[in-house]
């Protein structure tokens, strides 16, 4: 009989070491099936073997999960109905669902690994940690549910279970978080008023954002140096700001043209019945669901579902209800004329969409990549993450791109309920590599000038908030990067740039553990992308923004899917240098193929003069910044605003 142990984290490892010693077994008598990247490394750096998650995720596997989702989706859509009394509704719907695709896809993922490995080998033993909680987070990085679901898979086959048993056992919680107001101090919201009080009598127009990050900072600089009279509002929820910079956020409004506010110091209406009443049309939701809706793999998960909406998604959805008041207010106090920003979740999703109620602006600037969807399975997941973006309540969207206009007048098409008004701008909050010395960026990252740089580039997420198909699990992210990393090993005068995105959760020497040995490559993950981008002459890529980065700076880009799943632009195929509609996008499905590939871009490149290659799919041939600077002036002097 085969003894499978599944494991996510290192403690649980430790808890198995234990577990096997205690019992007098050897860990050999075990096929280890591990499921996160930082506990791979480490058991590779200590030479012991295991299975990552690549033998049993494929791509049938995510078409089913994507499907299962849909039938969600669709039920949720007929069933759920809330509206706060400002008006407010389709900010919660979609992120009712945002939250949910979430944990369906974790638990759908970890289903369908234990029927694939139970079709494998039915005489088996699985072996997991016990440790159950669910969390109040929206996300589940820090839930441990992975026990249950093995645990009702080996009763539902009725095969061999064990449990080793963590000495800090928690049993899994689904309390209810209720919403306590924090107690503040008197002095901060004294200046708040005070700051008000400048404000109106020097009658400043306001443009609310969410962030000064994403390329934000260029774009604000332009838009405040055509409308001198104008104000930056950027309210937080930080519960650890230091005060110096609490009280520096608000001085800066007066000086420095932004000034950031503490949400929680903006008063709002009593809310508690109208977060009661969400509280019971989730339920309601939950309760009325048909059978086997949330079944995978024919374990049924419902329970598991129920407490985490229960524990952490109804109480985030009540917090937006919070939000929706304050918004309100705040609006109403200050001068807004606009709400600008590059995402929509929670309090910013509720922004927008009581901004247009209101009959102002809410406008999206998208710093994302949204290609028309390739099929059916590409739809269901792309659909359901832009509601929060270039699909959501917004008024306005700006747009950056021929692919990003395609992307919205195919759904805009399929979806009457999707009003937004276009406003095209051109690229604005991507990089722009104009008047920047390309050579010189080369010397400052450690190469000669005269070396060909590639750089891999791709959208990466962490536990728990994984999307399928059009992104890569964490296993694949590694698969082909090792693939690129053999090929640059036998290329001349090559080297790699693996650009990791801020924050992400190994370290660099655990990266390297997981790749092929080399020197030929360097990981960068601070510092501005486009310092990256200036020294780049190929991108890499499965899908992520710094495509359109790229492309919109005259770069040419290789997308590799090993998994021949997804062409995110939909391009030829690369078979040899002779197939059609390769350049200056050159979509690569075969791993034999990427030396050969890359070595045909990088001739191509180099014989092209900047002007042959051909980028107007992915770039618009009119500069239509001017247009969007007097879409924003306009705005702003509808009723005698900033100037």
């Amino acid at each position: 009989m085969k003894r499978i142990v599944l494991l996510e984290f290192y403690e649980e490892f430790a808890e198995f070491q234990e577990y096997i010693r205690s019992n007098g077994l050897d860990i050999t008598e075990f096929s280890l099936v591990v499921l996160h990247l930082k506990l791979q490394a480490q058991l590779k750096k200590a030479g012991i073997q295991f299975s990552n998650t690549l033998p049993y995720l494929k791509n049938d596997v995510f078409e089913r999960i994507l499907l299962k989702f849909d039938d969600i989706r669709k039920y949720i859509e007929d069933n759920f109905d809330f509206e706060d009394e400002k008006n407010v509704m389709t900010a919660y719907k979609a992120e009712l669902l945002h939250y949910l695709e979430l944990v369906v896809n974790y638990i759908g993922g970890i289903s369908e690994i234990l029927q694939n490995i139970y079709d494998e080998d039915k005489d088996i033993e699985l072996y997991v940690c016990s440790k159950n909680y669910i969390s109040s987070s929206v996300f589940i990085s820090e839930d441990k549910i992975m026990g249950l679901l093995v645990e009702k898979f080996a009763t539902k086959k009725n095969i061999g279970f064990h449990q080793f048993v963590p000495s800090d056992r928690q049993d899994m919680k689904s309390q209810r978080n209720c919403i306590i107001p924090k107690k503040r101090s008197p002095v901060y919201p004294f200046f708040f008023n005070l700051l008000k009080y400048y404000l109106r009598l020097f009658n400043k127009a306001h443009i609310v954002i969410p962030t000064t990050d994403y390329g934000f900072k260029k774009l604000l600089g332009e838009i405040k140096r055509r409308n001198s009279d104008l104000l930056f509002v950027i309210p937080y929820d930080i519960e650890d700001v230091k005060w110096y910079k609490k009280y520096g956020g608000l001085i800066s409004g007066i000086f420095g043209g932004k000034v950031f506010i503490d949400i929680n110091v903006i008063p709002y209406d009593e809310c508690t019945n109208e977060q009661n009443v969400l509280r019971e049309k989730v339920d309601m939701l939950l309760k009325g669901m048909p059978e086997n809706l949330y079944d995978f793999c024919g374990i049924d998960c419902m329970d598991i579902i129920k407490s985490k909406v229960k524990a952490a998604i109804t109480e985030h959805l009540c917090m937006m209800v919070q939000r929706s008041h304050q918004m309100f207010n705040l609006v109403n106090q200050f001068n807004v004329r606009i709400f600008m920003s590059p995402f929509g979740r929670g309090s910013w999703y509720v922004t927008a969409e009581l901004l247009k109620k209101m009959g102002k602006v809410s406008l999206f600037i998208s710093h994302g990549t949204h290609p028309v969807p390739t099929n059916q399975y590409h739809e269901i997941s792309i659909f359901n993450m832009c509601r929060g973006f270039m699909l959501g309540d917004y008024s306005h969207v700006a747009v950056s791109t021929p692919v990003q206009e395609a992307h919205l007048h195919y759904f805009k098409d399929k979806y009457k309920w999707i009003k937004n008004t276009e406003v095209k701008s051109g690229p604005l909050i991507f990089s722009n590599l104009n008047g920047v010395d390309r050579s010189e960026q080369k010397k400052r990252l450690g190469f000669s000038p005269d070396e060909v740089v590639l750089t891999h580039a791709t959208s990466t997420k962490v536990r728990g908030a994984e999307r399928y198909y059009f992104l890569e699990t964490p296993d694949e992210l590694f698969a082909g990067l090792s693939d690129i990393v053999d090929a640059v090993n036998k290329m001349q005068n090559t080297r790699l740039i693996i650009r990791i995105h801020p924050g992400f959760y190994l370290s660099d020497e655990e990266i390297r553990t997981l790749l092929p040995p080399s020197d030929k490559y360097i990981i960068n993950r601070s510092g501005p992308f486009i310092d990256v981008l200036a020294a780049t002459d190929i991108m890499i890529s499965y899908s992520s923004t710094t495509i359109d980065e790229a492309l919109l700076n005259g770069i040419p880009v290789l997308l590799y899917d090993r998994w021949n799943r997804y062409n995110h632009f939909q391009t030829g195929i690369f078979e040899n240098s002779e197939s059609a509609d390769i350049f200056p996008v050159c979509y690569v499905n075969n791993a034999e193929k990427l030396e050969q590939a890359l070595n045909f871009m990088l001739e191509k490149k180099m014989m092209a003069k900047h002007g042959d290659m051909d980028f107007h799919r992915y770039k618009y041939p009119v500069d239509y910044r001017e247009d969007f600077f007097r879409f924003i002036g306009e705005t702003l002097n509808v009723e005698g605003g900033g100037k």
